[in-house]
């Protein structure tokens, strides 16, 4: 796998270690690394042997994952960060051609965000010519 997307829970319980090798990066969005404030959190971030990288999903990304959640009802129930990791995972698994794990409506959102992109790739080729 290309990458794997972390919350602060994996952090502050002590999982960390179990993240090694799982993935060839381990990723996460800035808001994540900012609840980790406690010294035992911090001390168990800074001795993990592979880095953390804070990465930004797009706003391609982020409208589709809020949009969706709110057509789901799930909008209210996450969190800002929830829905910044869910567009962070969604938008590295377009980029790597990863499937998205989660259920076929989110397959589904992938498929047509693919979709988009060729029409406006197809779009800009034939406005060239």
């Amino acid at each position: 796998m290309e990458y794997l997307v972390v919350d602060s829970g994996a952090i502050i319980r002590g999982y960390g270690l179990e993240l090694y090798g799982r993935a060839k990066t381990i990723v996460t969005v800035s808001e994540v690394m900012a609840e980790i404030r406690d010294s035992k959190s911090r001390e168990i971030l800074a001795k993990l042997p592979f880095p953390i990288e804070e990465r930004v999903p797009s706003q391609e990304s982020i409208k589709k994952v809020f949009d969706f959640a709110r057509k789901t009802g799930d909008y209210a129930a996450l969190s800002k960060t929830d829905l910044k990791l869910i567009a962070l995972t969604f938008m590295l698994s377009c980029e790597t051609n990863e499937k998205f794990i989660g259920n076929n409506n989110v397959l589904s959102l992938q498929e047509q965000m693919k979709k988009n992109n060729s029409e406006t790739e197809e779009k800009k080729i034939v406005e060239q010519n």
